[in-house]
């Protein structure tokens, strides 16, 4: 396999700093990068399958760290780079991370030959650092005379002159590009308005599949802040991203919610035990009988918490067939890029990866993902995709049932409990009277629909705001009828609300209450 870019480095100096950030920027900019996945023992050499990546690459990035020096395998690979080098197959970029050249040079000097290494080939190793810091200073002195910053030997401004030097090297020969340029522009303008035309429709498909490909969704940009008739109260639709729409996850006032302050309290106390226990990737589970509001506190968990964060994603899956470990790997490495990417086809999965590993791998990450967990496999895939995120990292299920994460060792659970009644008979009131309290005349029947909701939120609200407005007859009638039913409490209510001819009742309800009575309704 061809790459336009081979990366050596020791990976317990640089993997999750210098070299992370870089992976980032070379990824951004669509080069194929091969760099070695897992640590190697410090006496083991370069695999075949790495040297015959260094000779199939057009660009070779060296590393050179504190430790570089001391990896036969880092040596082997720097070796086979000169060796590639002087023969013109390839270009090298040596950086120095935290190490002067003179220190290089020493441990050059001091490198033995053992039973393993033979003095042929630790020779060949300190011929090969002695070229490369000569590659180095060359290269380094061209840098100066170009820049005089006084940030020239800050990571970012390293990362920035090896773009730019990658960029050079890999980009197409001006003439093609002229010509490329000639042959977009200028054809439509010789061959007439047919051409134009073609080109226009190729254009508009173009943004189409590409808008299909980075799951972008258009959305109107409303600013509350200005009166509700106003023309800047809604801005124009514009399409956005996952990382975006992650963002503009539902605001929600968990303070005004029944019952939600005695659910966080207790969340918060399992979120701060994660805190003083683990520093690596923290797992906790919410579970919870259906429509019991498991969703709506997990909103809130992510809202309360999400500052702490560098990186937070919410992902809602409606059905568990509609998840894909390949999907939210996916959706979460297009959310950590300001720029989109391409992916060549077959390439998706070590793409995405790639993508998460380099942007994410030295971050703090919030993970909150809301599905259904069938089996212990689709947890794994979840949990794998999480512990490629940094130290104090987060990751929660929202489930319906603990079994599963019982099973996978998650120790941290809280199970999602109904509503008591004083917070039922409350939330039921807030949709049938508008108000905090019951009516005298009410409170009798208001009792018995709470009874008949068996206290799920969902049914509350939607009973409630069905009842609204009716006397106390038409009251009576709703729950005699509805107390002689033998369905379950939610499809016996929703099934007799939508046998009326308007649907009146539905305009207090949130959207997310509206899609949960659609699938009910399913």
């Amino acid at each position: 396999m061809k790459f336009d870019v081979f990366l050596s480095f020791r990976g317990i100096d640089t993997r999750r700093t210098f070299v992370s950030h870089l992976l980032l920027a070379l990824f951004k900019k669509q080069f194929k990068t091969f760099r070695q996945e897992e640590e190697m023992p410090w006496n083991q050499p370069a695999s075949t399958q790495v040297l015959e990546a260094i000779e199939n690459s057009k660009i070779a990035i060296v590393v050179i760290s504190k430790n570089y020096t001391a990896s036969v395998s880092c040596l082997d690979e720097l070796a086979k780079i000169v060796e590639c080098e002087e023969k013109q197959s390839l270009v090298m970029i040596p950086v120095l991370h935290e190490v002067d050249p003179s220190d290089v040079l020493e441990q050059a000097q001091n490198l033995d030959g053992d039973i393993n290494n033979n003095w042929e080939t630790v020779e060949r190793w300190r011929k090969a650092l002695a070229s490369m810091i000569k590659t180095y200073q060359q290269l380094y002195s061209h840098w100066e005379d170009g820049d005089s910053s006084e940030d020239g030997d800050t990571d970012a401004f390293i990362i920035f002159r090896v773009m730019l030097h990658v960029s050079k090297r890999l980009k197409p020969p001006e003439k093609m590009a002229q010509t490329m340029y000639y042959c977009h522009w200028m054809i439509p303008e010789k061959t007439g308005f047919l051409t134009k035309g073609i080109m226009l429709v190729r254009d508009v498909f173009r943004k189409i599949a590409g808008r299909i490909m980075y799951a972008e969704k258009l959305i109107s940009v409303v600013n509350p802040s200005t009166p509700a008739r106003s023309p800047a109260y809604v801005q124009k639709d514009k399409y956005v991203t996952g990382n975006e729409l992650s963002q503009l996850a539902p605001s929600i006032d968990f303070d005004s919610l029944v019952g939600m302050d005695r659910q966080m309290k207790a969340v918060d106390a399992l979120l701060l035990n994660m805190d003083s226990e683990e520093d690596g990737l923290g797992e906790m589970g919410i579970c919870g009988e259906e429509r019991v509001g498991k969703t709506t506190l997990a909103r809130c968990v992510y809202q309360k918490v999400s500052p702490q964060f560098q990186d937070h994603y919410y992902f809602e899956y409606q059905t568990a067939h509609s998840f894909g470990s390949t999907c939210l790997l996916e959706k979460i490495a297009r959310a950590g890029l300001s720029a989109k990417v391409a992916v060549r086809p077959g390439e998706e999965l070590e793409r995405f990866d790639e993508l998460v590993n380099a942007n994410l791998g030295h971050r703090k990450v919030l993970l909150i993902v809301d599905i259904h967990l069938y089996d212990t496999g689709q947890l794994e895939n979840i949990r794998n995709i999480a512990r490629r995120f940094g130290p104090g990292s987060r990751l929660i299920y929202v489930t319906q049932s603990n079994r599963v994460l019982l099973k996978c060792g998650v120790k941290h659970l809280y199970k999602v409990e109904t509503l008591r009644y004083d917070e039922a008979l409350q939330l039921f009131s807030q949709f049938a009277f508008k108000q905090e309290h019951v009516p005298r005349e009410y409170f009798r029947l208001s009792i018995r629909a709470v009874l008949i909701t068996g206290r799920i939120p969902l049914t509350l609200k939607v009973f409630g705001s069905f009842l609204r407005g009716k006397t106390v007859s038409e009251w009576e009638s709703e729950l005699c009828r509805l107390e002689a039913s033998q369905d379950n409490c939610v499809a016996k209510i929703v099934h007799r609300c939508f046998m009326v001819t308007t649907y009146e009742f539905l305009k207090p309800l949130s959207s997310h209450d509206r899609q949960a009575l659609r699938r009910i309704r399913k």
